[in-house]
């Protein structure tokens, strides 16, 4: 859905073409996209401890998307490795990039001695951004392959609480 949000007024402005991706985005279920960016980010915030441990992750997810987006951007190399081409989608990439630079330069300041940290806000931000530019790509299965950490995590966090909440007892420690 924040995909959707973030787009809105580049839809408004395409006239007819407009109602089209409108349509397409309903039909398609604005609440599966919303579960979707909702899962990312939560699972993002689940794999960030609390010194930033899922900065790299992140860093490789978004150079992974950031590959996809400029060829399925880029009208030549979409044809030739006969991937759907996607109109605007090299913008995408800038967005990857700057995804990266935030990383990194959080990395910087988070050396010890630590200046600052990330936090929910930063990795709900970063989970949320993930799970939109996989939206926005239309390649939210390879969102799942690449940030396979992240599903993994959430997976065993769910795992953990249920097995608590039913016999007491911890599964992984």
């Amino acid at each position: 859905m924040a995909g959707f949000v973030a787009f809105l007024p580049e839809l408004i402005m395409e006239g007819a073409e407009t109602i089209k991706s409108v349509e397409t985005l309903v039909e398609g279920g604005l609440a599966g996209q919303g579960a979707i960016d909702l899962a990312t980010s939560n699972a993002v915030n689940l794999t960030d401890g609390l010194d930033g441990l899922a900065t790299v992750p992140v860093i490789l997810v978004a150079a992974c998307f950031a590959f996809i987006s400029y060829v399925t951007g880029n009208i030549v190399f979409s044809e030739y490795l006969n991937i759907p081409y996607l109109e605007g989608m090299g913008e995408v990439s800038v967005f990857c990039g700057s995804i990266i630079g935030a990383c990194l330069g959080f990395l910087w300041f988070n050396a010890p001695p630590a200046k600052i940290f990330m936090g929910d806000t930063g990795s709900l931000a970063l989970g949320g951004s993930l799970g939109a530019i996989g939206i926005i790509t239309k390649h939210e299965i390879v969102l799942a392959i690449t940030g396979g950490l992240f599903v993994l995590e959430a997976v065993s966090v769910i795992i953990q609480v249920f097995s608590f909440k039913l016999t007491g007892k911890r599964i992984f420690r």
